[in-house]
């Protein structure tokens, strides 16, 4: 996790408030407090909560990944800033429930715009991009602008991670929309990941369409083939199912991956804290008898 946040700070120092600094020597106090602002309105919108909905994959750790592929392609990028920011603001707000997400996180970085004093041009392309990834569709404006679509890759990159892997991303894709019934869960997530299958390519640029299109509908396929038989994926150590899973692809041999059972209301209580409190409030319970004893001792022998 240090290393995450180091490579994080590191590109918000690049391409945050920071990046104008000499650009604006006047506004040095002001960016130096807008950098350290942000970056904590950054570090706490992408923590997960103790509270559902609680963020399982859509953390900080799903930026530095990004933040990978942004360095392996940082070559290719004409505006590695705009991406960097899109990076930084396209996940800021996120509630399972709500269809409004990337909406509320341009509104974020709009404001983040207007206090930094970003240029137009700038706000308004990274506001665009941030909601691209609204629906992820491979229109005209991402086959326009290679940055973009090398932007909706670095976000899409995940489903292109070895099935082990994969299926980690998914255990924590459930664990965010754990309110929903596991049916519900199943037919809502299918038809996502076949829309996705759906699309021609899952990768919008020619780079990653070379290096994970495959490995990426491998993937999706075998998810949806264990969302079909009504079994999701949860990291609930102790309670693994492994499954065979054989992917489309001729050629491949079957795979192991780990799927892990729905608890139960008697999986999900931790006995163990339970009994550690009974035990505490028998003790407390004790204490307060004896010292209840005593008194009433001392008043019946003072009134003898």
């Amino acid at each position: 996790m240090r290393s995450e946040i180091a490579l994080l700070q590191h590109h918000w120092r690049s391409f945050g408030p920071h990046a104008d600094k000499d650009k604006k020597p006047a506004l040095r106090k002001a960016l130096d407090f807008l950098d350290q602002k942000w970056w904590k309105e950054i570090v706490q919108w992408h923590s997960p909560s103790s509270i559902p909905p609680r963020r399982q994959y859509h953390t900080l750790s799903h930026l530095a990944e990004m933040f990978g592929h942004f360095n392996r392609y940082l070559t290719k990028l004409k505006d590695p800033r705009a991406v960097a920011l899109s990076i930084f603001f396209h996940d800021i707000i996120y509630d399972p429930e709500s269809k409004t997400n990337e909406e509320d996180s341009a509104e974020v970085f709009i404001k983040f715009g207007e206090e930094a004093k970003l240029e137009e041009r700038l706000v308004a392309k990274v506001k665009a991009y941030i909601l691209a990834t609204k629906s992820h569709e491979h229109g005209p404006q991402v086959q326009s602008d290679p940055d973009l679509a090398l932007f909706l890759d670095f976000d899409m990159a995940v489903l292109g991670r070895p099935l082990a892997g994969y299926m980690a991303y998914a255990a924590q894709i459930r664990q965010e929309f754990i309110h929903f019934p596991v049916d519900g869960y199943c037919e809502g997530r299918a038809k996502v990941l076949r829309g996705f299958l759906a699309m021609g390519n899952v990768f919008a640029s020619a780079e990653f369409r070379a290096a994970r299109e495959a490995t990426a509908r491998a993937n999706l396929e075998a998810e949806i083939a264990e969302l079909e038989a009504g079994r999701v994926p949860l990291p609930l150590p102790g309670q693994p199912d492994t499954i065979s899973v054989t992917p489309s692809k001729k050629g491949q041999t079957d795979k192991k991956f780990q799927v892990y059972k729905h608890p139960t209301l008697k999986e999900r209580i931790n006995w163990r804290a339970v009994r550690s409190q009974l035990a505490i409030m028998a003790i407390s319970g004790a204490f307060v008898f004896v010292g209840y004893s005593l008194i009433v001792g001392k008043r019946k022998k003072a009134g003898k």
